[in-house]
């Protein structure tokens, strides 16, 4: 980080910014307001953070979850205190249920002005309820809170938005004046001393590495079952990764089975995936559909299915296994 603000306020701004570009963050958007400023000017000073700016934060945060979808990192939603934040929750609603990752960053009025009537004020913390894979409120920025506390919180965030459950993570940032970046005296270069190494590198303070889930238990009659299944199916829902895209490819490969590629897949289309029947949801308005309804196995890949005829095939023609 080498521009230091001599304001507390937007030195744990561009600390935040800073850390969610080195944690894969790309992409920021925002819908601007006064007490969001810190953070929007931080996003805005931000060499290697893209910005997208909109009026209104419901169609901005269903174009922060398109960005997410599109380009399988997650993107940092930044909204003024009060109602602003109420609109994004349609938004993290589909997030959550299509396990889209999204960094929430909501700023909001200091704890002193909430439930006293003061404007673009209300309790947000757990708006998003259950929608969200965790949600954290920062203090207000002091020098009195080493700048530790926030460099780990927003590790930690993008650990929980990314990891192997993905969705919406909510960070709560409450902001007093002055919310311009107008000098409050604080010394940047010295609050900044104990973080040095990270100052001066490019990772990000708290590196965390995802486990992979190994079971082993049953995969021996799993690969009795496909070798002995005469007529299977392969189903691909919503992939997360080229990483899973290749993976699906190669157990395509393998199987020599038909693959349904839902709509949500990006492996309906195209020649990578092989096998591939890439309208299956027009074929079984036909005749074509008889040729589904005596499936002995099917293997499911990725999230769940948007077609309303193959989940109702599966319901009504339920394979052996």
């Amino acid at each position: 980080m080498e521009f230091i603000p001599n304001n507390i306020n937007h030195i744990w701004s561009a600390m935040i910014m800073e850390e969610l570009h080195r944690q894969g963050v790309k992409t920021v958007c925002i819908a601007p307001g006064s007490r969001s400023t810190p953070l929007t000017w931080a996003a805005a000073e931000h060499p290697d953070l893209t910005t997208v700016v909109h009026f209104d934060e419901r169609g901005l945060a269903f174009h922060a979850l398109g960005l997410a979808k599109a380009g399988a990192h997650p993107v940092a939603l930044v909204c003024t205190s009060g109602s602003a934040v109420a609109n994004m929750l349609p938004a993290v609603v589909e997030a959550s249920m299509s396990h889209t990752p999204l960094i929430l960053l909501t700023a909001d009025r200091p704890f002193e002005l909430v439930d006293c009537g003061a404007n673009q004020t209300i309790n947000q913390t757990g708006i998003f309820g259950e929608y969200v894979r965790w949600e954290s409120t920062l203090p207000c920025p002091t020098t009195e809170i080493a700048p530790q506390v926030v460099l780990s919180t927003i590790d930690h965030a993008v650990s929980r938005a990314a990891d192997q459950n993905p969705g919406p993570v909510h960070i709560n940032c409450p902001f007093r004046e002055p919310l311009a970046p107008d000098s409050d005296d604080t010394n940047g270069v010295a609050y900044l001393e104990s973080v040095e190494r990270w100052r001066e590198g490019e990772d990000p303070w708290t590196q965390y590495i995802q486990g992979e889930i190994s079971e082993s238990i049953g995969l021996a009659e799993c690969a009795d079952l496909i070798e002995n299944t005469s007529f299977g199916l392969l189903v691909v829902g919503q992939l997360r990764s080229m990483l899973d895209l290749e993976t699906v490819r190669k157990l395509a490969e393998s199987l020599g089975w038909p693959v349904v590629a839902d709509i949500t897949s990006g492996a309906r289309l195209g020649h990578y995936v092989p096998h591939v029947v890439a309208y299956a949801d027009q074929m079984l308005q036909g005749t074509w559909r008889d040729s589904f309804t005596h499936l002995e196995t099917i293997i499911h890949i990725g999230g769940s299915l948007v077609s309303k005829r193959l989940q109702t095939l599966f319901e009504t023609h339920p394979p052996n296994h």
